[in-house]
């Protein structure tokens, strides 16, 4: 396994400003992890992706994950859980976490010890690789962004590395505020109710399935109506709301308000 310790960015490379402007927007999103293969795995020719929050005393896991096509990242993302390997997992073990910068770490199929592990996690989806970037995060948590490559893709190729040292920092910094956007807060049960009451029953119901990462056609065949009274609804919830996008609804939801990814 090669691993590179990663320093506090100066200043983001243009590509890699340009992917992190397009994260922003998602920031919050139940299909974050959409979002963040479609714009970043793109440059390392990943198919499947997840984001791996581990508590601080490393007891439990929160997975999100994508795939290309399929469900396959899910799927054995929730393997991973279950059968504990996340203890195990040496991306989640690197010295290097203890600097600001995080870790990025290359890890072939082969390098993982547990037979279990690459049965149910690798050699169903056919991955060989796995690019992880991972950083301690303030409370002693650890989040981690894995891209998995086919072995139709072959080995990560020296451009595809200087993309993801690159795209490294930005992508840290989004990760972080999408974690804490979707953390459960404690005084969420007492802030919700006084925002709830300025929104009508359907308004509500459109709000709460637009959160869940419902598209506008799921949420019109959930409540019968037309995608185009759907979307009228969302705006008219957001307005009363003080809002403008769907991660500040999130982070309404979770008893705080969104902050730009350079706050």
């Amino acid at each position: 396994m090669r691993s590179y310790p990663l320093q506090a960015a100066q200043g983001a490379p243009q590509i890699a400003a340009a992917d992190a402007a397009a994260l922003i927007d998602h920031l919050g999103e139940a299909h974050f992890a959409h979002s963040v293969l479609s714009i970043i795995g793109a440059h390392l020719a990943a198919s499947h992706c997840s984001i791996l929050l581990r508590s601080p005393a490393g007891d439990t896991c929160a997975l999100e994950a994508a795939s290309l096509e399929g469900d396959g990242a899910r799927l054995a993302g929730v393997a991973y859980v279950r059968a504990g390997f996340y203890a195990h997992d040496r991306a989640f073990a690197d010295p290097s976490l203890s600097l600001s910068g995080g870790v990025l770490t290359l890890q072939t199929r082969d390098e993982i010890s547990s037979s279990d592990h690459r049965k149910l996690c690798y050699d169903r989806l056919g991955i060989a690789q796995r690019v992880s970037i991972a950083a301690r995060l303030d409370d002693g948590a650890i989040v981690a962004t894995n891209f998995y490559r086919c072995a139709t893709s072959g080995p990560l190729g020296e451009h595809a590395l200087e993309a993801a040292h690159a795209l490294a920092q930005p992508l840290l910094a989004a990760v972080r505020k999408h974690s804490r956007l979707r953390a459960p807060r404690a005084d969420a049960r007492t802030s919700v109710p006084a925002e709830w009451a300025r929104l009508s029953e359907r308004e509500r119901a459109v709000a709460q399935l637009c959160v869940r990462g419902c598209s506008a056609k799921e949420i019109g065949r959930a409540l019968d109506i037309a995608v185009t009274t759907v979307n009228t609804l969302k705006q008219r919830a957001y307005q009363k709301l003080g809002i403008r996008r769907q991660s500040e609804l999130v982070a309404l939801l979770s008893g705080m308000r969104a902050t730009p990814l350079d706050a």
